[in-house]
């Protein structure tokens, strides 16, 4: 379990950095700090999740729309730290199911 923890840690400090540091950040200069970006950038957050954890456009769904509340939440939290314990917590959740089915 540790390593699930682990990897969920990294996992979510990669992602976080790109979708709602890099990106929404871009998208905040591009398209001014409002709703516009944080929807922008839950889209590709949630393509990326196409070969995930449930398997295709159920989990492109999923994840655009836990793309969006990440966003919110670096919104309303005004840093990274939210989102970032929020995506491990998600992570280690998937990690834990994952391996009680298999």
């Amino acid at each position: 379990m540790l390593l699930a923890v682990v990897f969920s840690m990294i996992n979510a400090a990669v992602e976080e950095t790109i979708y709602r540091g890099v990106l929404l950040h871009a998208l905040d200069a591009a398209l001014g700090a409002g709703w516009a970006a944080v929807g922008v950038q839950a889209a590709p957050f949630g393509l990326m999740h196409l070969h995930g954890f449930p398997r295709g456009w159920i989990d492109v769904g999923l994840a655009t729309i836990y793309g969006l509340m990440m966003g919110i939440l670096r919104r309303r939290a005004r840093g990274m730290l939210a989102p970032w314990v929020g995506h491990v917590a998600v992570d280690t959740s998937i990690v834990a199911i994952l391996v009680l089915l298999g």
